[in-house]
């Protein structure tokens, strides 16, 4: 049985394929939604006519604490309505994924060769992709785009980067539903 790892665009996806797990990696398969609403609707489509598990990883695209709540809301209601007893979790990334890149600034700084300043810091918090992308134009690695940032990255990197929260619950649910699955 395969956990479906749901997330919103190819970038996230090459991300999780960098960050999680390798037995994580070895029972799942990660598909690029297309977006929130329509991953939404790909996890549903799944719960109900595949009965595997499902994890959809989205963007917040927020940290306002009441609208992150409604947003877990929703869409576990969604979800819910049609898992009946297949397991599936909803993960948001607050605000955006790449905020994963700003939990050790001085690794950040040591990848692009460049000093990142207090304000950019906290650029990064509330908008993590916007902040890294003005990082890799001033960085003189000459790094095209995030996907060539994430390339750039060595094993050692990934593995600090792969203790973030988000990556450690996808890790966890897809051992949990394994374990569940394993007869």
């Amino acid at each position: 049985m395969k956990t479906y790892i749901i997330v919103e665009g190819s970038f996230d996806a090459e991300v999780l394929q960098r960050m999680l797990a390798p037995d994580t990696l070895l029972v799942s398969h990660i598909i690029v939604g297309g977006g929130k609403s329509s991953g939404a609707s790909l996890a549903r489509s799944l719960l109900s006519q595949r009965a595997e598990p499902v994890i959809l990883v989205m963007d917040a695209d927020t940290v306002h604490p009441e609208t992150l709540l409604e947003q877990q809301k929703v869409y576990t209601d969604l979800l819910g309505a049609v898992a009946i007893n297949t397991p599936y979790e909803v993960l948001l990334a607050i605000p955006e994924l790449e905020v994963i890149f700003f939990q050790d600034i001085r690794l950040l700084e040591e990848v692009l060769a460049i000093h990142v300043s207090q304000e950019t810091i906290v650029n990064g918090a509330y908008q993590p992709r916007q902040t890294l992308n003005k990082l890799l134009y001033a960085s003189p690695k000459r790094l095209n785009d995030r996907s060539d940032f994430l390339r750039s990255l060595d094993e050692t990197t990934c593995k600090k980067l792969a203790q973030h929260a988000l990556f450690q619950s996808i890790n966890a649910f897809v051992a949990d539903a394994t374990v569940i699955a394993a007869p």
